[in-house]
């Protein structure tokens, strides 16, 4: 793996060059440093014919780009650690190398990003681990299900719907609608 600017990187980087290093031998890394000393770190995996461009603030985190990344667009996935960042990373990678793109998160990648295994997951949601893992596999859930597999592993479900001129967070929770939106409805 190379290293195009090994010195003075902020740690979380330098985390994740040496999590790639130890996982995907055969990379290269170039890390482009932003002229203002607040601004965007850019990193850029290449493997083979695979590219995947990073980037990266402190108070922002590692912004991983699943397609490709072009100016102004908004990185596909979010990570504040580095060592999740790289496990998303070799995911791709493999994704690529099996399927000649990057896959979106199914179930199992997130829970192995977290390091949960499934028996802890079926605990929680008080299942068996069988259970868990039918649910991962599954091709349609239940939000309410998927709700309960990431609480048992510490997150939480956002949606969004997106259009082609917009997009906004949709809130699906079971809470009290209005009567006056209930009977519009009906």
């Amino acid at each position: 793996m190379h290293d195009r600017t090994r010195l003075n990187l902020p740690d979380a980087i330098s985390e994740l060059s040496c999590s790639l290093r130890e996982t995907m031998p055969d990379a290269i890394v170039d890390v482009d440093r932003p002229r203002d000393p607040k601004g965007e770190w850019w990193i850029d995996i290449s493997c083979g014919d695979f590219l995947s461009s990073v980037a990266w603030r402190e108070s922002f985190g590692f912004g991983v780009f699943t397609s490709q990344a072009s100016f102004a667009e908004r990185p596909d996935e979010i990570y504040k650690r580095p060592d999740h960042a790289a496990k998303r990373l070799c995911q791709i990678l493999k994704s690529w190398k099996d399927f000649g793109g990057a896959d979106a998160l199914w179930l199992h990648d997130l829970r192995q990003i977290c390091d949960t295994p499934q028996t802890s997951v079926a605990e929680k949601m008080s299942q068996s681990q069988a259970a868990i893992s039918k649910l991962e596999h599954r091709e349609d859930i239940r939000i309410s299900s998927l709700r309960r597999y990431l609480n048992a592993m510490g997150g939480r479900l956002e949606m969004r719907a997106v259009f082609d001129d917009f997009s906004a967070s949709v809130d699906i929770s079971p809470r009290k609608v209005s009567a006056e939106v209930r009977e519009t409805e009906q």
